[in-house]
């Protein structure tokens, strides 16, 4: 068996986070899976926009021990220092990645006959979408609609279905916080207020913020008739974010802030992952923007999505109209 070693200093990275260079995880697990190799995993740094992350190969976030690929234990290296015979790795040089993606390299480049799943289905990454792109004959670099759109035979594709658990502290730090706010009957919305208030503001799209302010996700979650909400949101532009209409309803509405087991926790992807694991347990899951499954799953993520949009854009899979998280 060869290991394959990445030669690429993704410690360069200022600006990609934690979901850019997750999907650099996943596709290696892909790649690796298809190509009969042991994968390497590289050190990343995440970018500062979101958090001032150390480097990282993700370990304090999920548990390798536990990964399967097509339910079979798969193997990977967190530290080549393990590796007894040195003529067993294979090196693969890599110069230049547009924006620190493997996916662009032809080298982990997937073709269109894979149908792909990775669980938990709640962090970010957009393998997933990419490759229901491909096999629906949808994505390419010109167009920006659904205008080739055709349903794969899935019966003739071939299945590669990745469980990467997050870790045990992760888990039992979520079930202690599911039970004290929550209960078990809960719905679990993902408000980005992050760097994408700003980002839609740069593609004159500004007015599809107001969908995640509270008075839209009031109307959102009265018909649903559950009392108990968690609200997942990026502490950016969080100190602005008028609260009111949310906490003076007759909902138990819940934020990180008010969440005391969360005080110490500094790191912001590690809150986003332990409010991902509080997603996955949720009766109910709203994202902000339509979930690529919602338009081309055959099982959907997420319930329903805050953002609204024209008509028009219905087969437009640009960001925001179709996004992955």
């Amino acid at each position: 068996m060869k290991y394959l070693k990445i030669n690429y200093d993704f410690t360069i990275n200022k600006t990609a986070g934690m979901g850019h260079m997750f999907n650099n995880v996943i596709n290696i697990l892909i790649t690796c899976y298809i190509k009969n190799f042991v994968p390497i995993i590289p050190v990343f740094s995440l970018g500062n926009l979101h958090c001032k992350q150390p480097h990282t190969n993700f370990s304090e976030f999920f548990d390798y021990s536990k990964l399967k690929i097509n339910n079979t234990p798969f193997k990977v290296v967190l530290n080549e220092d393990n590796i007894q015979d040195k003529n067993d790795i294979y090196i693969l040089n890599i110069s230049f990645l547009n924006q620190f993606q493997l996916r662009w390299h032809p080298f982990f480049k997937l073709d269109d006959n894979y149908n792909i799943t990775v669980n938990p289905s709640y962090v970010k990454n957009s393998v997933d979408i990419f490759n229901y792109l491909n096999i629906y004959n949808c994505y390419n670099n010109t167009k920006t609609t659904f205008n080739n759109y055709k349903k794969p035979d899935f019966a003739k594709l071939k299945n590669i279905q990745i469980y990467l658990p997050f870790n045990d502290n992760v888990i039992k730090l979520g079930d202690e916080i599911i039970h004290k706010y929550l209960s078990n009957n809960y719905i679990c919305i993902h408000a980005r207020r992050g760097d994408d208030v700003n980002i839609l503001k740069s593609e004159n799209l500004d007015h599809l913020n107001k969908y995640t302010e509270s008075n839209y996700i009031l109307e959102k979650i009265k018909p649903l008739n559950i009392k108990n909400v968690y609200i997942m949101m990026h502490p950016m532009n969080k100190q602005s974010y008028n609260k009111l209409p949310l906490k003076n309803s007759s909902f138990n509405i819940v934020f990180s802030e008010d969440v005391k087991e969360f005080e110490n926790i500094e790191l912001n992807n590690l809150l986003y992952c332990i409010e991902s694991y509080i997603m996955s347990k949720s009766i109910y899951k709203i994202s902000t923007y339509r979930h690529w499954s919602n338009k081309f799953g055959e099982k959907k993520i997420y319930d329903d999505y805050l953002t609204r949009f024209d008509e028009e854009y219905e087969d437009n899979f640009s960001f925001p109209y179709l996004y992955y998280n």
